[in-house]
């Protein structure tokens, strides 16, 4: 608040501190006159003001006295750490009674950097108190002071205990029981379990300390402490994993607020912010991993993490949809190697046409490449065949060509393969049950023969959908586990959406076999009617054939978006669909309707179909018309210009949404297909029972020898400081850019300031 005074006493310490001569050496109270001389010069500017005495004084007073304990600070530096430093030299005869006071008054200040000069001036503190400022750090989330104690004193969390994290959730009053079980349902087992010896049969001193930071990284990642969280992450031996382990933490504990309801959106998006910023770092690490060598790129990508259940850091990526991060070249390198069997080169994209040409030659395209000696020799020829059809894209072209052919048997099976109905009539069902088929032989033989039969074609028909039953189950038990119960098995399977396809598929056509041999009109009936949805279903599930083109499968992520959004604008179509039913129908109604079940469908028939333009004349209620009238020309005007247009706005909103992003989706998708013809059997229902052996996910997860494991895990390290080293030179860029930005502002400011005080001059000369 001194103004231009306190200018002239730092320009008067920083003088005397540069070694410039301020007073006479023969009298010391005496300041020499090139002293005197530039501070009447600087009073001049400053205070518009002559030197006065008693500045003079005070200036002297300075210069001999008080310069070494004045100290001159900018308005950006932080005063607290000038006054600890005045603090400490005071009090420097009581050093080691007073340093963890001074210590813990750097903690309340927050100057991390007061604390590091400390430790290095008293390097005789206690371990024991070491590790308790390091804990304090860690409950008031200093992370700048963990810095500072593993650079000055070595303490690190290996130092901090096992079953600390477990004390950190008491002096913090977390809820450590859920995360324990979040724990256990994230990785399928518990804390203790997450990290895994590379070798199994000894533990190292190593393994009890990476155990300990992963625990602590969890710890820090579950209860959002994000800088916390990026210490602890340094630390680990497995980082890709471990940011791609932070990203699904986060964005799941994002979706458990989401779905409880919770006001807090704030807490949400920035949890999600967390999950996108640890997934960027995962890219970043992948990227310069993929620069340094792309096949060791390639391997750490399917490689074991011990560090976290053996989870390899592809499945992480997928169980916590980062879909930026499989976009990526390395990633989808992985997929075009493992989709085209043992090639190595990368696969370029065709056309959906292309891939399907000459699909009925799939066989012989399996077998192309075989020489014709190789064929003399049968067992030889055999197993060519075999490693040809276990490639994923030779199963895909194959489950193609005989999946057609099951859906044209089908669909004549239930054209052409069933018997009609409508001929049975209410007097032929009286009739048999009545034995009474003697008196009329005629009745009696069109009711025989419309009994149903089990034909040829549809023997082969059941037998397809059992061997495809089969195959569903040879997939679900890739599902259980030991920890996994049998439930939980069901419900893993049932997580993909189009395992739940496949389940409805077979349980309606069971279900209209079960109907149709109880030989009822009634259950005749409705096992036609399971079949023809049953037949639809078959259908769509022949979409999951066409996503892997490039150009159908996002058309169909965004049609399951869009399905998603008019599950919503149903709910709201179908109060109004419903206020309107009801109330028309019983102003339009001529006497009275028994109660049954045709009666809903009298009222919503026509409700439903007035949005479609399908409306009846009401000219001939006479009594009731008008008001019928009203209610359809408000329920028109709802329908028709509110909810349409509105679904019509959903569609956009969520085809712009997804358009940017459409093809990173596919990429993302791309994997469960593949997965999918991964543990296929490689020959199709029926003959799938011909297949022997187990076809789990090996190319994902193949098994490696610790040496590569380890090779692979300096690759990593070696990537992570590469990745810390360019991102510091862009920042230490982007700095020196924004000080030659400031510059070039200050060089413009100065000579627009120049022509100003030129221009006052000139017109004062004038005036």
């Amino acid at each position: 608040g001194s103004g231009g005074l306190a200018d002239i006493l730092a320009w008067a310490c920083d003088k005397i501190r540069s070694g410039g001569t301020c007073v006479q050496n023969f009298e010391r109270k005496i300041l020499t006159r090139t002293f005197l001389r530039e501070l009447k010069v600087l009073v001049n500017q400053l205070l518009d003001n002559d030197l006065t005495s008693d500045l003079i004084t005070l200036v002297t007073y300075l210069a001999i006295t008080r310069c070494k304990k004045v100290r001159v600070c900018d308005e950006d530096d932080d005063l607290s750490l000038y006054l600890l430093e005045a603090l400490v030299t005071e009090n420097q005869s009581q050093r080691l009674s007073s340093l963890k006071l001074y210590l813990s008054l750097a903690f309340d200040l927050n100057q991390p950097k007061f604390a590091s000069r400390m430790l290095r001036a008293n390097q005789d503190m206690l371990e024991e108190d070491l590790i308790q400022l390091a804990k304090m750090a860690i409950i008031r989330d200093q992370v700048e002071f963990l810095h500072v104690l593993e650079d000055t004193c070595g303490i690190t969390s290996d130092h901090l205990g096992e079953k600390f994290e477990y004390e950190l959730s008491s002096k913090m009053n977390y809820n450590h029981d859920l995360f324990l079980e979040r724990i256990q349902k994230h990785f399928g087992c518990s804390l203790e379990d997450v990290y895994r010896s590379t070798d199994e049969n000894s533990e190292t001193a190593e393994d009890e300390t990476q155990l300990i930071n992963v625990k602590l990284f969890l710890w820090a990642v579950f209860f959002d402490h994000y800088n916390l969280s990026l210490h602890f992450w340094r630390r680990l031996n497995d980082r890709l994993c471990g940011a791609l382990v932070a990203a699904l933490v986060y964005r799941r504990t994002a979706d458990l607020y989401v779905k409880q309801n919770s006001s807090e959106l704030v807490t949400v998006q920035k949890l999600r912010d967390h999950a996108n910023a640890y997934e960027n770092l995962a890219i970043r690490l992948l990227q310069c991993l993929y620069l340094s060598n792309p096949n060791m790129a390639r391997f750490s990508l399917k490689r074991e993490n011990f560090e976290f259940n053996k989870f390899s850091s592809l499945e992480v990526a997928i169980m916590s949809h980062s879909e930026n991060f499989v976009g990526h070249t390395s990633v989808q390198e992985v997929f075009d190697i493992i989709w085209s069997g043992k090639t190595t080169q990368k696969i370029e994209d065709k056309n959906f046409n292309a891939m399907h040409i000459n699909t009925t030659s799939s066989f012989g395209h399996a077998t192309t490449g075989i020489q014709a000696n190789d064929k003399k020799n049968l067992l030889k020829y055999i197993i060519t065949i075999k490693n040809k059809l276990v490639r994923p894209r030779v199963k895909y072209q194959v489950h193609f060509l005989f999946y057609m052919i099951f859906l044209s048997l089908l669909s004549y099976f239930v054209l052409f393969g069933k018997s009609c109905l409508s001929n049975v009539n209410e007097e032929i069902t009286i009739l048999t049950l009545n034995d009474t088929c003697s008196q009329n032989t005629t009745l009696c033989a069109i009711t025989t023969s419309s009994r149903p039969s089990w034909s040829f074609l549809q023997i082969i028909i059941d037998i397809w959908v059992f061997m495809f039953a089969l195959e569903e189950f040879r997939q679900l038990k890739l599902f259980k586990t030991k920890d996994n119960s049998v439930g939980q098995t069901f419900m893993l399977y049932l997580d993909e959406s189009w395992n739940k396809l496949d389940t409805l598929c077979v349980i309606m056509y069971v279900a209209s076999i079960t109907m149709e041999m109880w030989n009822t009109k009634a259950t005749l009936n409705a096992a036609r009617a399971f079949l023809a949805i049953d037949v639809v279903l078959w259908f769509i599930r022949l979409l999951i054939l066409f996503m892997m083109d490039r150009t159908v499968g996002p058309i169909l992520l965004m049609m399951q978006a869009m399905l998603n959004d008019m599950m919503t604008f149903f709910s709201i179509f179908f109060v109004f669909t419903s206020a309107y039913g009801v109330a028309s129908f019983s102003l339009l109604q001529s006497g009275e309707s028994p109660f049954g079940v045709a009666i809903f469908r009298k009222i919503f028939h026509a409700a439903y179909w007035h949005v479609f333009g399908q409306i009846n004349d009401l000219d001939d209620v006479k009594v009731t018309g008008w008001a019928a009238f009203v209610l359809l020309a408000f329920y028109m005007a709802v329908s028709n210009i509110i909810l349409v247009n509105l679904l019509v706005a959903m569609f956009s909103n969520t085809f712009d949404r997804m358009y940017a992003k459409m093809d990173t989706l596919w990429k993302f998708h791309r994997y469960h297909i593949i997965k999918e013809y991964t543990i296929l059997a490689p020959l199709p229902p029926p003959l799938n029972l011909l297949s022997i052996g187990n076809y789990e996910l090996k190319p994902f997860n193949p098994e490696l020898p610790s040496e590569q494991i380890l090779n692979l895990r300096r690759r990593e390290a070696l990537a992570y400081e590469s990745d810390v080293f360019e991102q510091a030179t862009k920042e230490q860029q982007s700095d020196v850019n924004q000080q030659e930005k400031i510059d070039l502002q200050l060089r413009q400011l100065r000579k627009m300031i120049s022509l100003v005080k030129v221009t006052c001059e000139a017109s004062t000369i004038d005036d």
